[in-house]
């Protein structure tokens, strides 16, 4: 039988093998060279396209949109800013396959990236590499998709959540630093099978990372420390059946893991102390928690 560690990699490597496709330029084209953008625009045809300059203080609605498969959008370390109006949205991922945004900052939007498919059959996959999302209402944000990969991001100083991953079958993420964000530093909502691996979760001003009403949800090497409430909040779900594994969780100002739910978890092989109240918490009698192997003290 294949571990739960085991398939957590195997799943997410194969979420974020898009970003390999994307940076060797594999993806199919209609197109034999990048095309060359330097405003906001909509992206209907198949390629890779590359920013060439920083856009800012734009006042679209949503500035770069993304309709069709196979397209690697390569911000080539430019900024797309807007000027943060509600209801604006810096990149647009739609009803699309093999969606790769990279080397990009966004900033000063209601939504810095979205990728969402409401009303249709949802997305299948998007993957954002190498992205700084920040002082945006939600730094990155999905929903109603297949499943989304994030690696080497930064969300920082938005003003609700860094990453949000909503009503996804999977979604998983690698090498994340969110932090100073005013809510959740990962918040994982209606996801059926989830992970965050080797990242840093700190100085958010609600909860680290908050499970809510999703499945199996897999933390491992992950450092979740100084948040304002709980480090890690499982909520709302009977269906969870997570693992914390080989991270720390410190110095958050509520718990350090909160379990308000009935539900299967196995917290082994962390350091978990100096949160303000309880260093890990069962709230609910049927839930079957299994804990050993944790260090309680710093």
């Amino acid at each position: 039988m294949v571990s739960k560690q085991a398939l957590f990699a195997l799943t997410l490597a194969g979420v974020l093998a898009l970003s390999a496709v994307g940076s060797a330029g594999a993806i199919p084209s209609e197109t034999t060279t990048a095309v060359q953008i330097d405003s906001c625009r909509t992206i209907d045809q198949p390629g890779t396209y590359e920013l060439t300059e920083d856009i800012e203080d734009s006042t679209r609605d949503r500035c770069i949109v993304i309709e069709a498969d196979d397209v690697t959008f390569d911000g080539n370390g430019h900024a797309i800013d807007g000027v943060g109006d509600d209801n604006t949205i810096g990149v647009y991922i739609g009803e699309t396959s093999e969606t790769l945004v990279n080397d990009l900052e966004v900033s000063h939007w209601d939504e810095g990236i979205l990728a969402t498919a409401p009303g249709s059959s949802g997305g299948d996959y998007a993957f954002v590499e190498d992205v700084e999302a920040h002082h945006n209402k939600d730094g990155v944000k999905a929903r109603d998709f297949f499943e989304f990969g994030l690696e080497d991001v930064e969300a920082h100083h938005n003003s609700d959540d860094g990453i949000h991953l909503k009503q996804l079958t999977e979604g998983y993420m690698r090498d994340v630093h969110s932090h100073d964000n005013a809510e959740d530093g990962v918040y994982f909502d209606d996801v059926g099978d989830g992970g965050v691996d080797n990242s840093v979760i700190e100085d958010n001003g609600d909860d680290g990372i908050d499970h809510q009403a999703s499945g199996n949800i897999y933390i491992e090497r992950t450092t979740i420390e100084d948040n304002a409430d709980d480090g890690i909040l499982f909520r709302d779900s009977s269906l969870a059946d997570s693992d914390v594994v080989d991270s720390t969780i410190r110095d958050n100002g509520d718990d350090g893991v909160d379990v308000k739910t009935s539900t299967d978890i196995s917290i082994r092989d962390n350091t978990i102390c100096d949160n303000d109240d309880v260093q890990i918490v069962v709230r609910e009698s049927s839930s079957d928690i299994s804990t050993r192997d944790n260090d309680l003290t710093c």
